[in-house]
């Protein structure tokens, strides 16, 4: 992996931030061995079939990713602010994705800071979801894209005295093109495909305490939901509720305590 990036502040207002990048990844060698005895015995029924393409799992496969992205922070109003910026990235194996972000900042009070957020991401196909051959459950599809995720959220800070800090967000989300595996006809039984579409909102209450100069307690709890967009139906397999906690306490210059609890339902 290679990065590079530079901030320019020859504009008033501005503070723009750039940068080129490449990453290189190779999965060099692929190696299997099956057991084609239904009684898994004797021992030399275990074949190898690494150099064998009908029947190893993948083959070896690499892939180069190449991007470019650029931001501006722009402070256009005494109390305002404006981040925007966009991030372009090419793949070898799949193509090229654009994703664009920004964000208002509203310094509402001297105490208050209101923002107003859009982002665009992706996730780019696993080498396993492109080009896994040679399994009776999951076959892999070369013809993948990424997956894109649009997110809106609103979101509100309060210094409400100088050891309390309390924020309040609240999110929606639309994921597009969701890798998922979908039934196919044939010996296999499904196959990797930009098939899904998900929605998704919640909120997040965060709460900071400094107690004293070596006592602090933080606690957070964050709350989501996400609809399968196909089916109408709640997608599952993931949490509704986040309720988490932390204390660092300063005993000595040389020592602290430091204790958390997290809690998923």
């Amino acid at each position: 992996r290679i990065d590079l990036s530079s901030v320019y502040r020859g504009f008033l207002n501005h503070r723009i931030h750039t940068g080129v990048g490449t990453f290189w990844a190779d999965l060099y060698e692929v190696t299997e061995q099956k057991n084609f005895n239904p009684d898994f015995s004797p021992r030399d029924s275990v074949v190898d079939v690494s150099d064998d393409p009908t029947e190893i799992w993948m083959p070896e496969a690499d892939r180069t990713n190449y991007y470019m992205f650029v931001q501006d922070e722009w402070k256009f109003a005494q109390n305002w602010q404006l981040v925007s910026g966009i991030r372009f990235d090419e793949y070898t194996d799949f193509g090229s994705t654009v994703n664009p972000r920004a964000a208002l900042i509203w310094a509402t009070t001297d105490a208050i800071t209101t923002k107003v957020l859009y982002g665009r991401a992706f996730r780019a196909p696993s080498l396993n979801e492109l080009y896994v051959s040679n399994n009776p459950v999951f076959i892999g599809n070369d013809q993948l894209d990424a997956e894109t995720i649009d997110t809106f959220e609103v979101g509100m800070s309060h210094q409400l005295t100088p050891r309390v800090l309390y924020a309040l967000n609240l999110f929606y989300y639309e994921i597009d093109d969701l890798i998922t595996a979908v039934p196919i006809s044939g010996t296999i039984a499904t196959q990797y495909r930009n098939a899904g579409q998900r929605t998704g909102h919640g909120g997040e209450f965060e709460l900071s305490f400094n107690v004293s100069d070596d006592l602090s307690l933080k606690v957070n709890y964050a709350y989501q939901t996400a609809k399968d967009e196909r089916t109408g139906q709640s997608v599952g397999e993931a949490p509704n509720h986040q309720v988490y906690g932390r204390t660092d306490w300063s005993l000595s210059p040389r020592w602290a305590l430091s204790s958390q609890v997290n809690w998923v339902g």
